[in-house]
């Protein structure tokens, strides 16, 4: 499906309406989710396989980086600059002018 096609027209048409119909439910990740497995699954339906591992590794990612939210036990972050430091624009700014 190519983005100057009738069809491309057509597939996005059906896909916002059906957001906006959607957008105040749950289901509206599942009709986006859905909508890009067809979009890419258009093509070449071996591209679904790639795409689908691809949705199943990012999602356990996601779980296990949500999991990992809480510091293990004796770890201490190291601390954050001083606020009146900055960000280090200045340190740039005074070698420019030297």
């Amino acid at each position: 499906m190519l983005f100057n096609s009738w069809i491309y027209v057509i597939f996005f048409a059906i896909t916002i309406a059906g957001l906006l119909i959607l957008k105040r439910t749950k289901f509206w990740l599942l009709w986006l989710l859905i909508a890009s497995y067809f979009f890419y699954g258009w093509l070449n339906p071996l591209y679904l396989i790639l795409i689908g591992y691809s949705t199943v590794i990012t999602y356990i990612a996601a779980i296990m980086i949500e999991k990992s939210k809480t510091s293990p036990p004796g770890f201490q972050p190291s601390p954050s600059p001083p606020a009146e430091r900055g960000s280090g624009g200045e340190v740039f700014r005074k070698n420019r002018t030297q």
